[in-house]
């Protein structure tokens, strides 16, 4: 079956054509925003990965120090197991 070309019938296909073109479009744009904001995200918490490794190698020197200078004992607790992230 074919839509007409005239008439109340065509015009209201086509208003809704052009809603669903205007809908795509939209669609579109928010998964390119999508995108770009997980991407920050990434690049952020990567940055933030990195940053907790750098304390967690200072803590490691701070725990070798106090171990090598204590009476023989150890720490049990990883270095830098207690670090944690606030937001």
């Amino acid at each position: 079956m074919v839509a007409p070309t005239t008439g109340l019938i065509a015009t209201e296909t086509s208003s809704y054509q052009s809603e669903v073109s205007q809908y795509n479009t939209q669609i579109a744009t928010l998964n390119n925003q999508l995108t770009e904001y997980t991407q920050q995200l990434q690049a952020e918490y990567a940055q933030i990965q990195s940053t907790v490794a750098g304390y967690q190698s200072i803590a490691q020197l701070f725990t070798d120090n106090s171990s090598s200078s204590s009476s023989g004992s150890s720490s049990s607790s990883t270095p830098g197991s207690s670090l944690s992230l606030s937001t």
